[in-house]
């Protein structure tokens, strides 16, 4: 229940209705990765930081780039905000096959790359 709520967050702040990254869901999400005192006070960081890692790889594949520059904003906004269990899941060979294939899509938006500099 509780990864499902991060999930949620999750994809709150990635949703493609939105026109910018909205750092107020973007530090939610953070604060909920971080916080001892939350609703996830029952859950291990660990835990935490592989299941929105999980929720934010999910949202790398979508073909939307809006959702992909979105997630983006997230897991850069994550990064500096989050400690080394979360350094450790982002890092892992996993996750970093994701971004290299989103980076090697042939059909990959314009739109992701004038947002980040690569």
């Amino acid at each position: 229940m509780d990864s499902q709520i991060l999930a949620t967050l999750i994809e709150q702040a990635t949703s493609p209705s939105l026109s910018k990254a909205d750092m107020v869901l973007n530090k939610k999400v953070c604060q909920k990765l971080n916080d001892d005192e939350s609703l996830y006070v029952f859950t291990p960081i660990p835990y935490r930081a592989g299941a929105a890692v999980a929720a934010m790889k999910a949202r790398l594949v979508k073909k939307n780039p809006a959702i992909q520059c979105l997630t983006l904003d997230l897991v850069e906004c994550a990064v500096r905000s989050c400690g080394n269990t979360f350094h450790t899941k982002v890092g892992s060979e996993e996750f970093m096959n994701t971004l290299v294939r989103l980076l090697k899509v042939a059909e990959l938006s314009p739109v992701v790359f004038l947002n980040f500099e690569v």
